[in-house]
């Protein structure tokens, strides 16, 4: 007697992971990345610009930094959610501190070449995640974020 198709079915998935377990996943392990970008970029902001950076706050309805790199950090991971999803067997990687940082460092610099060569106008996001990178700050962790981030702010439609 042969199985049910639907028993076949959901054994062929067990195992799977779901686009929704990779979401959360990434967003675990890339948090302190987001919140390093979200807190630096504040601090750039508020540095150079202080009113900017009471506007930014007002525009965000908090009264403190903390507050505003908090909803920041969230919107970073909702925003690049789909390139921050990651399986089991690479959180387990970057959990132990294995990232391949020359992969990641050459990827960046062919996103800054595409971005280049198009002529498209660098989000500020970028930039900072680039001057990171380029000053040797960002390794590991914020060096895989970068990577990925800059990729799709590359591969989205202008």
């Amino acid at each position: 007697m042969r199985p049910p198709l639907l028993l076949l079915l959901l054994a062929a998935g067990c195992g799977q992971d779901s686009a929704p377990a990779q979401a959360r996943r990434g967003h675990e392990i890339f948090e302190p990345a987001a919140r390093t970008l979200s807190a630096g970029l504040f601090a750039e902001t508020k540095a150079r610009d202080p009113a900017a950076a009471a506007k930014l706050l007002e525009a965000a309805g908090v009264k403190e930094e903390a507050g505003f790199v908090q909803l920041s950090t969230r919107e970073i991971l909702v925003r690049y959610g789909t390139v921050l999803a990651i399986m089991e067997s690479r959180a387990v990687e970057f959990r132990a501190g294995r990232f391949d940082d020359a992969g990641n460092r050459a990827r960046v610099d062919e996103t800054l070449a595409a971005f280049e060569k198009s002529q498209r106008p660098l989000p500020e996001i970028c930039r900072y995640a680039i001057d990171r990178v380029r000053t040797g700050g960002w390794k590991g962790l914020e060096l895989e974020f970068a990577a990925r981030v800059l990729w799709a702010e590359a591969m989205r439609p202008r």
